[in-house]
């Protein structure tokens, strides 16, 4: 019997490896998909079918209402694409096809048309064998909440056996792909958005690298427009999110050009990574630094972006994450006089914030996933427009507990609200995630008048950054004092061990807090505290006489197949935090590992025959549906289990560890 979860979904909607056909036709889409991890068409089908009966059951759409629908480029013959469309159509909305564009452009163009809903179908920087569905509510561009996902879940398994092979599409659909594209690309050259006024970008080579995802579409219509040397695109397209993108940058601070060019390195298949060298050789002027060589980094639907800069006197490449773009950014806001509310997540530098307040902001932290950036900046903005007696403001002020916001409640209440000028000004002007997510005031001109809109967008923090960064001429390696930021993954894991509740979570309780209290000195403490938005993240606070210096905290990636230990605070902890992060990490590993999983099997089959000094590809040769490469690089890279020494492979000491357990 399959167990049917409270929330199917993760930070940000649902995504999975994909599959044409399920083998066992006895279970319904859903079951199949719990059972055996993998997307249908007929599971997107059933999944915006629910979606549309959730808008049309709660009064927020009626039938024929029109919803916006998009996606990025890896459903190559349609087939989800068009299963999640009929879904919509046979229970009585239009849908308006927007084709391949970045993800903010589908509710932008919601916003614009003043549709009830969208749908974008991606898996963002997930590898190409898997696909996803994201929603956005109508007339806000709120993402889907906890509570909105429950509903959802809930209508999901209700109608799971429904026969909707049966039903007739109901509705028509709409192809606005041509305006939708113009829209988005107008939107992001607006000056107000990009911050380019009269910025010339003539002494910089810019470099774009589009993920082989859904800014490909756009790139070249967009920054063709702003006045730099030279722009040279790469990762077009492709398979998404293969040997490019933000993902595989995640962590890393330098790229070194031996990382880039020698034969093996971790990133000699990277194009735009090659790009920024085969120009430094080619122009001897970069060297000299008489031009800049600066790289954007998008991922496949392009709503993160990091940022890379050439450095002449080390011969490396810098890589900005989103805590560093956000911090120029900041202090470009303030240089023209604007401070407000700076919200970031728990993933950031615990000086991110320390920083941000620093400057004259007001900081709030957040739960990972830019939903709750949105939550704020979004009724930050609404309390502006709404009166204190009304029923909007009072539910606005419940949203802000978080946990049991509804973006649905909170969107169906706008769309019914005649707006008040209040004449108050909003506080939000800046959020941002570690990951590459920013999120700044945009403003959209609809047929209804200019509003605000707010989305995660790559290219417009892309933008932003470019302008910030030239106007300060302020140090690009250290835009703050930096704590302690380290992160290690464990891939193939049973999230189920971490929900509270589960005997694994108590045990990893009292670990955590047993170790915490052995390796810091006396006069720090620790504090296992609850984090309302994630109730399975387990969190520790790290004080010293009240004082919050540090935090350790383990959660289930939202959007893949992995958990994460995350260590964060100041420099004085950081021989504890790595003592804690190499005990911890072990334990995780051992402990939160799915055995029953291929990918698992997978791993320690090629632990096994790197440990016995046996060929690694022989053991791909038993795994043939699986990516090599991928999992190789997963285990290196990001759980930094094996190390490539004169071309060959070895055990590292927690790569021992862990296989010894």
């Amino acid at each position: 019997m399959v167990t049917i979860p409270q929330i199917l979904q993760g930070t940000d909607g649902i995504r999975g490896r994909v599959r044409l056909q399920q083998e066992n036709t006895s279970l319904t889409s859903l079951q199949y998909f719990l059972e055996s991890g993998f997307l249908t068409p007929s599971f997107f089908e059933h999944y915006t079918y629910a979606y549309a009966a959730l808008l049309l059951s709660t009064g927020m759409a009626e039938l024929g209402d029109k919803i916006i629908v998009g996606w990025d480029p890896r459903d190559k013959d349609g087939i989800f694409n068009q299963a999640a469309m009929n879904g919509l159509r046979k229970a009585g909305l239009t849908v308006v096809q927007v084709g391949t564009l970045p993800t903010p452009a589908i509710p932008l163009y919601m916003i614009h048309q003043g549709a009830v809903g969208s749908v974008v179908l991606t898996a963002s920087h997930n590898p190409s064998d898997q696909n996803g569905i994201k929603l956005f509510h109508g007339f806000t561009a709120l993402k889907f909440l906890p509570r909105d996902d429950r509903q959802l879940t809930q209508i999901i398994e209700d109608q799971q056996t429904l026969n909707l092979e049966e039903l007739p599409l109901a509705a028509d659909l709409e192809d606005h792909s041509q305006v939708a594209k113009e829209l988005f690309i107008s939107f992001c050259c607006d000056g107000k958005n990009s911050w380019v006024e009269k910025e010339n970008f003539n002494d910089t080579i810019l470099v774009v690298d589009a993920s082989k995802g859904a800014i490909g579409t756009v790139a070249q219509e967009i920054f063709s427009t702003f006045n730099f040397k030279e722009v040279i695109y790469t990762n077009l397209e492709g398979n998404i999110n293969e040997s490019c993108g933000v993902a595989d940058l995640e962590g890393r601070e330098v790229v070194t050009r031996e990382e880039i060019t020698t034969e093996g390195a971790p990133f000699q298949g990277y194009e735009a990574l090659r790009a920024l060298m085969d120009k430094v050789d080619e122009v001897p002027e970069i060297k000299a630094g008489g031009l800049k060589l600066i790289g954007l980094v998008f991922d496949g639907d392009g709503d993160r972006c990091y940022r890379l800069d050439y450095m002449p006197d080390e011969d490396e490449v810098l890589v900005s994450s989103g805590d560093f773009l956000g911090i120029h950014q900041a202090r470009f806001l303030q240089s023209q006089g604007k401070t407000g509310t700076f919200i970031n997540t728990v993933e950031s530098d615990l000086n991110v914030a320390i920083t941000a307040e620093n400057m004259g902001f007001d900081a709030i932290l957040t739960g990972v996933g830019d939903k709750w950036i949105l939550l704020q900046a979004l009724l930050d903005w609404l309390q502006c427009q709404v009166s204190s007696e009304s029923e909007l403001h009072k539910a606005l002020l419940d949203a802000r507990e978080g946990a049991q916001a509804s973006g649905l409640m909170i969107s169906k209440l706008w769309k019914e609200y005649q707006a008040i000028d209040q004449g108050k000004t909003p506080r939000f002007l800046l959020g941002l995630e570690e990951s590459g997510h920013s999120i700044t005031p945009g403003y959209l001109s609809t047929p209804r008048g200019t509003t605000l809109f707010f989305a995660g967008n790559g290219i417009k923090a892309g933008l932003n950054s470019l302008v910030a960064i030239r106007a300060l001429n302020t140090s690009l390696r250290h835009p703050y004092e930096e704590g302690v930021k380290q992160t290690f993954y464990t891939y193939y894991v049973d999230k189920s061990r971490l929900q509270p509740g589960h005997a694994l979570r108590q045990e990893l309780t009292d670990f955590l807090s047993q170790e915490v209290e052995k390796v810091l000195p006396p006069e720090f403490n620790g504090k296992i505290v609850d984090f309302p938005e994630e109730s399975s993240m387990l969190y520790c606070k790290i004080f010293q006489k009240e004082k919050l210096q540090g935090a350790i905290f383990i959660r289930n990636s939202g959007t893949e197949d992995k958990s994460a230990l995350y260590l964060r605070g100041t420099r004085e902890l950081e021989k504890y935090l790595e003592q804690l992060g190499t005990t911890l990490h072990t334990y995780l590993l051992r402990k939160l590992k799915n055995r029953d999983n291929e990918f698992a099997q997978f791993e320690l089959k090629i632990l096994e025959a790197i440990h016995h000094k046996t060929p690694v590809e022989a053991v791909a040769k038993s795994f043939p549906d699986l990516p090599f490469a991928r999992v190789m690089k997963e285990i290196e890279l990001k759980q930094h289990l094996i190390f490539r020494s004169q071309g060959s492979w070895s055990l590292t000491e927690k790569g021992q560890l862990f296989l010894e357990a």
